[in-house]
């Protein structure tokens, strides 16, 4: 009876630890599809310009780590005005949020559905404790009709 006890406790013990919560993000057959890479210093985008509806990023982050910010504002894409008050000040102002993009165990594919604009996907530059401080880099990904 030990017996069986312990290897519960040790199965339960395996699948908790090698879970994924949430699970990987499977890209459906002929979805689109955009392939953010990122190094230290720069992030690019392929392609950059997508139609709207379900867009799946496809993350390749450096061997390091690190995250990358996607920032849209509450209507969808941020205008031209934000995009350059981000880039200047790494803060697109009021009405704009930052959705943390990360690859982690359970996979590097991100799941969005993003309507017509314009949407900044940030390498943080260092923040100071007094401000933010402009991005390293920022790609746009254009979202047509």
């Amino acid at each position: 009876m030990m017996q069986q006890l312990r290897l519960v406790a040790v199965m339960a013990l395996i699948g908790g630890v090698g879970g994924c919560e949430p699970a990987p993000v499977a890209i459906p057959p002929g979805a689109q599809q955009v392939a953010v890479v990122a190094t230290l210093t720069a992030v690019t985008l392929a392609p950059a310009e997508v139609p709207s509806g379900d867009v799946y990023l496809v993350l390749t982050l450096p061997a390091q780590g690190g995250e990358l910010q996607l920032a849209r504002s509450a209507s969808g894409g941020l205008s031209d005005d934000q995009l350059a008050q981000l880039a200047q000040t790494g803060d697109a102002g009021a009405g704009v949020s930052y959705e943390a993009l990360s690859a982690s165990c359970c996979g590097n594919v991100v799941k969005e559905t993003l309507s017509a604009g314009k949407y900044a996907i940030i390498l943080p530059g260092p923040s100071g404790s007094a401000a933010v401080a402009p991005p390293l880099s920022t790609a746009i990904l254009q979202v047509g009709p």
